[in-house]
């Protein structure tokens, strides 16, 4: 009986040994979701092909664990998209709307709505991203489903 007894504890010992193991590997729990980002944030972009270069600051608010709105401006245009962590980079995908430029004197659409549709998203650990869109309405020499160049940009406290 006593033998039976020692090779129940090692057997239990050993399990124990190999569940531990098996946590420390996994994945999910090792890691730990990235920081949220909070507060206001420098915006630095610029255009892809460099000629156009931004500053601005993009102020977050967490809206859950995944999930952070950015509101702020960049290059003097308004910025309210709302993010969400996916597999590591933060991501919006929506419309938003911003004044026709007054870059375009003479045009009967300056100042009004200027609709788009933008892709933009940034690494979490980095802070780099890009956006990039399709204008929806009209703006000065540029049609509806025109392409917006694409931008780069990084964030920083």
């Amino acid at each position: 009986m006593g033998n039976n007894l020692r090779r129940g504890a090692v057997g239990v010992a050993a399990a124990a040994l190999a569940l531990t193991g098996l946590s420390a590997l996994s994945p999910s729990l090792a890691s730990a979701e990235p920081e949220v980002p909070s507060g206001p944030y420098n915006y630095v972009g610029h255009s892809v092909d460099g000629s156009s270069n931004v500053t601005g600051t993009w102020v977050f608010t967490p809206c859950g664990p995944t999930c952070t709105a950015a509101n702020g401006e960049d290059g003097g245009k308004p910025t309210n998209w709302q993010f969400q962590l996916n597999d590591g980079r933060w991501t919006f995908v929506g419309t938003d709307s911003i004044p026709c430029p007054g870059s375009f004197p003479g045009t009967p659409d300056v100042g009004a709505a200027l609709s788009r549709s933008i892709n933009a998203s940034f690494d979490a650990a980095t802070l780099a991203g890009q956006w990039q869109g399709v204008q929806t309405t009209a703006c000065g020499p540029f049609a509806a489903g025109d392409p917006i160049p694409a931008w780069n940009f990084e964030l920083n406290r």
